[in-house]
């Protein structure tokens, strides 16, 4: 049996190879590579925009929204599992709807 890992961007696929009764069988496995530990997003500091941080996340991930007013419309796919937090309650302020898909 030979196996050959093959990594490409966020996604790894491995390539097993096996001899069974003369016939070669080969299986194609693709999962998506994680992260060992969760990150933090800062908006504006590494994305500009609310919505251009929770695209760039990865499950587990917390985005964190400095202080003040934010006028965006917000998309959060429920499968991702995020943290969304405000800096300051009443300084952090998002002006628009919050959509989940």
């Amino acid at each position: 049996m030979t196996a050959a890992l093959i990594v490409s961007a966020a996604l790894v696929s491995i390539l097993l190879e096996e001899r069974f009764l003369g016939i070669r069988v080969a299986a194609n496995i693709h999962f998506k590579a994680s992260s060992s530990s969760p990150r933090v997003l800062y908006v504006p500091d590494d994305y500009a925009k609310i919505q251009d941080a929770i695209n760039a996340a990865q499950a587990n991930d917390t985005i964190l929204v400095r202080a003040g007013t934010y006028n965006e419309k917000i998309r959060i796919d429920r499968k991702k599992w995020l943290t969304l937090k405000g800096e300051d309650t009443t300084r952090t302020i998002l002006k628009g709807p919050l959509l989940q898909t």
